[in-house]
């Protein structure tokens, strides 16, 4: 069999079992499977992009190189961003120009190809240098609309809003992004008799205020 089938039936065993058990009915030292487990993950990744990087090749290549090689021959698609956003988190890459690339590729279609608030939550802890760029904003943008454009009521839209908005590093400095019209589409949004004691909406930050206040509003209907 050959090797990259190995590793994929490998995979399978370690998700029904885990490497522990695996490592014991293979006869293989459990710390050295959990050491190669993820560059054997990232083998049959670089094999699926069609990449010549054996396991041992991957394993000394420089990953910020790989990365940057990766985004530049793959860029249109979306399973190898994901992938390049995998190497950076396992390998610890913050480079500006390969996060602003990551940012800009993951916006395109306003982000419908990827889970783009999960992946923002789970990396923006590393990228303060980012905060105020025009991609990391304009990924945040993406996010807040795509939850207005999603289905539900407009209470459980409320809620959702403020609580991305509220993980939102930028939002303070989100103003440039949205026009007022837009602004007050998203007010409008919600239930008609809440919005008579809403104050103005004149920024990104008082639309936070309100978004709070109609969530707080439906708290305390349903106490």
């Amino acid at each position: 069999m050959p090797s990259i089938q190995s590793t994929r039936l490998l995979f399978c065993f370690v998700s029904v079992f885990d490497v522990p058990t695996v490592a014991k009915a293979l006869e293989w030292d459990p710390k050295v499977l959990a050491d190669h487990f993820v560059p054997l993950q990232c083998s049959v990744e670089l094999e699926n992009l069609k990449l010549p990087y054996s396991l041992q090749t991957f394993t000394k290549c420089n990953k910020t190189e790989l990365v940057q090689r990766i985004l530049s021959t793959n860029f249109h698609n979306p399973k190898a961003v994901v992938f390049c956003i995998q190497l950076c988190i396992e390998y610890g890459i913050w480079d500006d120009a390969i996060w602003e690339v990551i940012l800009r590729r993951m916006t395109v279609k306003d982000g419908k190809d990827y889970p783009l608030q999960g992946i923002l939550q789970s990396v923006q802890g590393h990228l303060t240098h980012l905060w105020h760029s025009e991609a990391f904003k304009n990924a945040w943008k993406c996010v807040l609309s795509g939850i207005l454009r999603s289905p539900g009521d407009s209470t459980t839209l409320a809620s959702e809003l403020y609580k991305a908005a509220l993980s939102c590093p930028c939002i303070s400095s989100m103003d440039d992004f949205f026009t007022m019209d837009e602004l007050n589409c998203i007010i409008q949004t919600f239930e008609e008799k809440g919005l008579a004691e809403m104050v103005p909406i004149t920024d990104v930050s008082s639309l936070v205020l309100n978004l709070m206040k109609v969530t707080r509003d439906q708290s305390h209907q349903d106490d």
